[in-house]
């Protein structure tokens, strides 16, 4: 039996979770659980845990409740705590025939007697359901963004001014004629500029920017790593925190046929 007082206590805590017994049926919940999974202590109590979230599940929750099943013996065997990852699991909506879609990080910490045995589990519940549908919304734009990207032959590229570590997207290395597997650095990026003005003026239109705080937009002559020539569009944009720059970020787009062809046009009329 649990003591009337702690029960009390548990019934108020913030925190949603179960009490489960070793042969993982519930022997009390709180009114924290009873909320976020949408259900009554009548449907709980008495009832093994993995039957009844299955028996409340929408569907596409096995994985979890295998999982939970492993942790749940896991636990007893070992008489250790342990915290599941984040858990997806769907209920019913409002009693309707869509999902509901939880995230849910799931720990089980056993409560032993005087000797050593585990009487009780406690099952809490970590509800991230909104942080992982913000995630999730964060990269589907990210995946729309690189679609545009790809469409338009345009690559991305990253600067750490504190680690001085530079980071080129796939495609920005292709862009360079360099492979997968290439690692950029700032002193090889500069040397791929064709000398003199074109070289130069990346360097200063770099320079004003970190230390001027001035974006630039420049397209360029450059020798590719494949060794041929081509004209690229490089923008640059600083970020800045407490007056440091620490980061500075832009695209690189190969605009080499719209430029060969206004370089031709300029012969034939001239």
């Amino acid at each position: 039996m649990i003591p009337s007082q702690i029960t009390s206590v548990f019934k108020v805590s913030p925190f949603p979770s179960l009490i489960l017994r070793p042969d993982f049926t519930v022997a009390e919940v709180n009114q924290a659980y009873l909320q976020i999974a949408d259900l009554t202590e009548a449907k709980m109590i008495g009832k093994g845990l993995l039957e009844m979230l299955d028996e409340n599940s929408s569907g596409g929750s096995k994985g979890m409740l295998s999982e939970l099943k492993h942790s749940l013996e896991h636990v007893v065997e070992t008489k250790k705590p342990h915290e599941m990852n984040v858990q997806k699991y769907n209920l019913p909506a409002n009693g309707s025939d869509w999902a509901d879609t939880k995230y849910w990080i799931l720990k089980n910490t056993p409560v032993l007697n005087e000797t050593g045995d585990v009487d009780f589990i406690l099952h809490t519940v970590t509800d991230v359901t909104e942080q992982k549908l913000l995630e999730k919304q964060k990269n589907d734009s990210q995946q729309l963004v690189d679609k545009a990207y790809k469409l338009a032959n345009i690559g991305t590229w990253e600067y750490d001014m504190l680690s001085e570590k530079l980071h080129w997207s796939s495609l920005t290395k292709d862009i360079h004629g360099f492979d997968e597997h290439y690692e950029p650095d700032v002193k090889s990026t500069i040397s791929l500029f064709k000398e003199g003005f074109n070289r130069n003026t990346f360097s200063q239109a770099a320079n004003d920017a970190i230390q001027k705080e001035i974006p630039f937009n420049v397209e360029l002559k450059m020798i590719s790593g494949k060794g041929d020539e081509r004209w690229v569009r490089a923008t640059g944009e600083p970020e800045y925190n407490n007056g440091i720059c620490t980061r500075f970020y832009g695209i690189s787009q190969d605009v080499s046929s719209r430029r060969k062809a206004e370089e031709k046009r300029k012969k034939i009329y001239n």
